[in-house]
């Protein structure tokens, strides 16, 4: 890094850059017959370095914070002939605008391996800077450029601290067990068919992800709502990025689960990341049909799985949301009244019916068969 010598190394490079211009510039001159004067006025500390620790070969070995500088230069064109000075100052500018990085110090000049590059920025002043600057010289006002140049390390000459190795890796000298390897990551679910948006009770979901395979035992992890500890069931199918399982029984019921893979390596627990996965409500649908009680004007619905109390369950025909029902007890039939209520006669849509439980639909069903996959039977009663 760079030494005591930097700022003297860096000045005498800007005036390298201007003798490729013109031979005869020298620093602090104050006769008319030099063509550039270069000065240093001004020296900042740089933000960003004042609190790092200086980089070092050995790994793990604190380094002291360098003495890290910004160096601000007032360049003047001295010309008895005020039009040649701006002449001058203005081709030196273009000079240093076309090398804006001062590199290629010698071996000696006390600057070398720097981290970060030694810039060269135009730096614009106001009227009343520069005249209280040019006060200060107590002499005449010269065609001038301000440059801001760094930021120049100066490393400390104090010694580093150099902590003792480690010489005991806990009992046994055995130390910690440690892995290279990514934790798992899930990163997105697919259903047992294109056009669902979540899984049903026995269907296959598979989560999809990377680093799912693992020593030891997994199973998936679920997490309802309503419960307040995690169900854990069997993985099916298990590859480095996609892992099968299913919702086993009607036991689950309906909603939004947090799903995550959980592992078992030599009694040591670990989990992979969260994903949400929607379980479907079903209309389980008689072959009948479904259908609307004359006597009480009230259509049955059978579901699974069974409805638990708390749930929010709301019965859509069409676009139209028909019933917000409360429950209080787990019930797997929902009994909707219809009263009140009418369905335009020759409109296939009031028959397409949903079930919404915890803001997840179930599939539709639609006595039209609209798409392959559809129910075809009807709901009879509703015209």
């Amino acid at each position: 890094m760079s030494s005591s010598q930097a700022i003297h190394a860096v000045t005498e490079k800007i005036l390298e850059v201007l003798n490729e211009l013109v031979p005869s510039s020298v620093p602090l001159a104050n006769e008319m017959d030099s063509q550039f004067n270069v000065f240093l006025y001004n020296l900042a500390k740089h933000p960003t370095w004042q609190n790092q620790d200086m980089p070092t070969l050995s790994k793990g070995q604190p380094g002291r914070p360098p003495l890290a500088l910004n160096l601000y230069y007032i360049i003047s064109a001295c010309e008895r002939n005020q039009k040649d000075a701006h002449g001058k100052l203005g081709r030196a500018m273009q000079l240093l605008h076309d090398r804006p990085i001062l590199n290629d110090f010698p071996a000696n000049s006390g600057i070398k391996n720097q981290v970060d590059p030694i810039r060269l920025t135009f730096q614009p002043m106001s009227l009343d800077e520069m005249s209280k600057l040019w006060s200060a010289f107590q002499t005449h006002y010269r065609p001038s450029a301000m440059y801001e140049v760094g930021v120049v390390l100066i490393e400390s000459e104090t010694a580093s601290p150099t902590p003792l190795p480690v010489t005991r890796r806990g009992e046994s000298h055995l130390g910690w067990d440690s892995t290279s390897q990514f934790p798992p990551t899930l990163t997105g679910v697919r259903f047992a068919t294109s056009n669902q948006p979540g899984a049903r009770i026995t269907e296959s979901v598979m989560l999809i992800g990377s680093n799912l395979r693992r020593r030891g035992s997994a199973q998936v992890s679920l997490q309802h709502v309503s419960w307040e500890e995690a169900k854990q069931v069997d993985i099916t199918k298990s590859t480095s990025i996609e892992i099968t399982f299913s919702f086993p029984s009607i036991d689950y019921p309906a909603g939004l689960y947090s799903v995550s893979v959980l592992y078992n390596e030599d009694g040591k627990l670990s989990s992979s990341s969260h994903i949400s996965v929607p379980l479907l409500p079903e209309i389980v649908v008689p072959a009948t049909g479904l259908i609307v009680s004359p006597a009480t004007n009230s259509l049955s619905i059978p579901c699974r799985p069974a409805i638990l109390p708390g749930q929010s369950v709301e019965v859509l025909i069409g676009s139209r949301p028909i019933a917000r029902v409360e429950v209080s007890n787990a019930m797997d039939e929902l009994i909707v009244s219809l009263s009140g209520r009418t369905f335009p006669a020759g409109e296939k849509e009031h028959r397409i019916a949903r079930l919404r439980i915890d803001g997840v639909d179930s599939l539709v069903f639609d006595p039209n068969d609209l798409e392959a996959g559809f129910s075809k039977y009807h709901v009879k009663g509703i015209d």
